[in-house]
């Protein structure tokens, strides 16, 4: 594979005068990359579609990110795209990769860009009176960025065009994106990102949101070739296709061994969202301990009522809070076996030999706590719907307790994500 030589971005940046920056370039801001957008829609054969209203809103969106960063370390006088908008900058230009355009569209577009931005700016200028000098040096801090810029986006796009498996990997990437929701690259449907990247497309799939990984491990060894993988992110997820396959829970033992992870729903491959929401949240509850993983694994299918209760916090706290107020003037030391026992009480019946053998207390203790539950709540005890939402906010504070005594009891973990 030939070498590539980026030209580095200008030896000395220096910010641009305050000036400039506040009468000029901020109020443009606004509505300029919308223009450049527009501009380049019309001006360069093929890239209407890409960045069409309906088709190109992922496409659209990564150029509006990459633009503002740009213009923010102008005016900043700061290094280029670092991080984030560095790979939303990639993510841009693959996307005109594959979308079949040449390097010759990515360039025109480039063009076209620093055009529009420069007609804008130099009106700006005369507008407000702009100092000559402070607009010669506007103009070649922003040549040299959109020069630099347009150096990285060929890089990247003859790297993508001299080995077919980084070609592959894009095609996957945009695939599994498009399954979970995170958005269709040029707004083609998923069976023909799945046919372009050669996976044949399941009736169900699940999603697996993985933990914190031990040391620097990138790879994961193990998975079969068809585990679609987005793992060079924070919150690192696979999607596999027919999850209920023979092998294929020996296949997670196997590769994500001594990484806490959760196994999302069997879901239609319509609902890979829902997988994958599903399993993170599991991630979290587990790791504030609502939720006990099965060894390494958090199967959501086992957890699916946990999940329900805890979808809403808000919600869950506004119940809560409602059936703790019957108990208000009760000390702390005396609320959790009194909710313990009305817990018990509503889902065991009205025995207080049996409440007491569950709660391993005398009965004659239960048989005292249910009259002061008595005399806190009176005749709701005898109304269903109040018992039914007084069972689920009982089962929701006894999450939420575990929770906080795994807090106080637990040292903070520096690798939590």
């Amino acid at each position: 594979m030939p070498e590539h030589h980026v030209p580095p971005t200008p030896d000395a940046p220096c910010a641009l005068p305050s000036s400039i920056v506040e009468k000029v370039i901020r109020p443009q801001l606004a509505s300029l990359a919308v223009d450049v957008i527009a501009a380049m829609g019309e001006q360069v054969p093929g890239l209407g579609e890409l960045l069409g209203r309906q088709a190109g809103q992922g496409a659209r969106q990564n150029f509006v990110d990459v633009f503002e960063e740009c213009v923010e370390g102008a005016i900043s006088g700061g290094p280029d795209a670092q991080g984030q908008a560095r790979r939303i900058h990639r993510a841009f230009v693959t996307q005109v990769f594959l979308a079949g355009h040449t390097l010759g569209t990515l360039l025109a577009a480039c063009q076209v860009a620093a055009r529009v931005v420069w007609n804008r700016l130099s009106v700006a200028g005369q507008e407000t009176g702009a100092a000559p000098t402070d607009m010669y040096l506007l103009a070649r801090v922003m040549f040299d960025r959109l020069e630099h810029l347009s150096a990285v986006s060929t890089e990247i796009f003859e790297r993508l065009g001299e080995d077919p498996l980084n070609v592959m990997k894009e095609r996957r990437l945009a695939l599994i994106k498009a399954l979970v929701g995170e958005g269709v690259s040029d707004g083609r449907p998923v069976p023909d990102l799945a046919r372009e990247a050669a996976w044949r497309l399941p009736e169900t799939l699940a999603c697996v949101a993985l933990g914190p990984r031990p040391g620097d491990a990138r790879t994961l060894f193990g998975l079969t070739p068809d585990v679609l993988l987005d793992v060079e992110r924070p919150d690192p997820y696979l999607l596999v296709p027919a999850p209920d396959l023979p092998g294929r829970k020996a296949m997670f033992e196997q590769c994500l061994g001594g990484i806490t992870h959760a196994l999302g729903p069997s879901v239609p491959y319509t609902d890979g969202a829902v997988s994958l929401r599903l399993a993170r949240r599991a991630l979290v509850l587990a790791d504030e301990g609502m939720i006990q993983p099965d060894g390494d694994c958090i199967r959501c299918d086992d957890h699916l009522a946990t999940l329900h209760l805890l979808a809403d916090d808000d919600c869950a706290r506004l119940l809560v809070d409602r059936t703790l107020n019957a108990f208000a003037d009760v000390s702390d030391k005396r609320l959790t076996p009194l909710l313990e026992t009305l817990l018990a009480l509503l889902t065991r019946g009205s025995s207080a030999p049996e409440i007491a053998e569950h709660l391993n207390v005398h009965p004659q203790t239960v048989r005292y706590r249910i009259r002061q539950i008595e005399n806190y709540c009176g005749i709701s005890l005898n109304d269903p719907q109040w018992r039914i939402e007084t069972q689920l906010a009982l089962r929701i504070w006894r999450l939420h307790r575990t929770r906080e005594q795994r807090r106080t009891t637990t040292p903070t973990n520096p690798n939590r994500t």
